[in-house]
């Protein structure tokens, strides 16, 4: 009885040091767990972070696929041979279209648009795509001032309804000579050769453009010459000779040259975008 009431009645003496780890072990667990649970989270918000601007990429990427893939709506006739080219000049006022490349196998070319009377005044929109001359083009006339070019002469008919070229690529690309008298001597070229007794104007896209007209996005890669035998010439990589005009966007790698009379009163002027200039703009240009 008294060894059993004494086992009933033993206490236990706690260890100061015992009481001391063990707050100091839960110190540490608290501790533990907490920079688990920030870890934890700044995991977790990470990897939020991450999937949030892959989704964003995704999504940008697509709608960047789905921007490529649209094309600038076109509108007009649509141009798909050498034919439909030519019989553009038959409604100078129409708005066209290039379908396809189109590649010109002979060397009889008659620009669009032959003067001031007959000038283009439509829009004819490449689409991006190019019109190669796989002859050398030689456009003479005997009298009168000569516009040569893929046009010859484009004029708008007022400041709210311009005439416009645009996304087009030309290459003169023709290798055969052309011999031209200038002065005492034959000079021969190759490309788009343009030689009047008057006044001679050369450009890769336009002989010469007037009024309200505008040239944007096009290029030339074929070699331009403008030849006069009594007065002066222009050749230019885009246009020969250009006023009240603006050329965007546009560049050039042939070569151009142009030869005037021998007159006092006479220019030869050449540029790789434009031969003259008058109260025209050009932007984002180079050759």
């Amino acid at each position: 009885m008294c060894c059993n009431s004494a086992k009933a009645n033993k206490t236990k003496t706690l260890n100061p040091n015992s009481i001391k780890n063990y707050f100091n072990n839960k110190s540490n667990t608290y501790a533990i767990s907490n920079k688990f649970v920030i870890k934890s989270t700044i995991m977790f918000l990470l990897w939020l972070s991450v999937f949030v601007m892959s989704l964003t990429m995704v999504c940008c990427l697509s709608t960047n696929k789905s921007n490529l893939n649209e094309v600038d709506a076109v509108s007009g006739t649509a141009i798909t041979t050498v034919e439909q080219l030519k019989a553009v000049a038959n409604n100078l006022s129409g708005s066209y279209y290039l379908a396809n490349d189109i590649i010109v196998n002979d060397n009889t070319w008659k620009p669009i648009g032959t003067s001031s009377s007959s000038a283009f005044k439509g829009i004819f929109d490449g689409n991006g795509h190019t019109i190669t001359f796989t002859q050398t083009i030689h456009i003479t006339g005997d009298s009168g001032n000569v516009y040569g070019g893929l046009f010859g002469y484009v004029v708008g008919t007022s400041s709210t309804q311009k005439a416009e070229i645009k996304n087009l690529g030309v290459n003169w690309a023709g290798t055969g000579n052309v011999s031209i008298s200038v002065g005492a001597e034959n000079e021969t070229y190759a490309g788009l050769v343009v030689s009047s007794s008057s006044i001679a104007y050369a450009g890769g896209i336009v002989g010469n453009v007037s009024s309200n007209a505008i040239i944007s996005n096009c290029y030339n890669t074929g070699d331009v010459t403008a030849t006069s035998t009594t007065s002066s010439a222009y050749a230019g990589g885009i246009a020969g000779h250009t006023y009240d005009s603006t050329i965007n966007n546009c560049y050039n790698t042939g070569d151009v040259s142009a030869t005037s009379s021998s007159s006092s009163s006479a220019y030869a002027s050449a540029g790789g975008i434009v031969g003259g200039i008058s109260r025209s703009t050009i932007r984002n240009c180079f050759s």
